[in-house]
């Protein structure tokens, strides 16, 4: 079913990035210059997902999985126009899948899409990478020291 409303999109991955965000949607996301008119360009708000955690096997993409106890920071940028979802949801494929969260922001909480691993399809492309969370501290760590360097 097409989306039919603005929606509020809540990004903790590749859709950070001001240039694959502009990309995939064909809107901007500004941090300083300017201010948005929030029909072409969007300031992202600061806002945590609880109930998750980030996972990446094998250096690929983040997929934010369950976790009782996780927290995920990312941005809420929004609302965005009804047309954007056709883009995001091709952008993202089948590794994902869209759902509607609450997530925290400096103003209170606010209900937005996310684009959440699909553990099932998760599970079938990684096997046992998936499944061993020693194995995904160890490969997320290498990650974030790499990017550190």
């Amino acid at each position: 079913m097409p989306q039919t409303k603005p929606f509020n999109l809540f990004v903790y991955g590749t859709l950070l990035n001001p240039n694959i965000f502009r990309a995939v949607t064909g809107l901007r996301i500004i941090k300083r210059e300017g201010e948005p008119d929030n029909v072409t360009t969007f300031r992202p708000r600061r806002a945590i997902l609880a109930g998750f955690k980030k996972i990446s096997p094998e250096h690929t993409y983040l997929y934010a999985v369950p976790e009782k106890l996780g927290r995920i920071r990312g941005y809420l940028i929004g609302p965005l126009p009804p047309q954007t979802m056709s883009a995001l949801l091709q952008y993202e494929g089948r590794n994902y899948s869209r759902r509607t969260v609450e997530v925290q922001t400096r103003h209170g909480p606010e209900k937005a899409t996310a684009f959440m691993g699909n553990v099932k399809q998760l599970q079938h492309a990684f096997g046992y990478n998936f499944h061993d969370p020693y194995k995904q501290e160890i490969l997320l760590e290498g990650k974030i020291e790499a990017a550190l360097v």
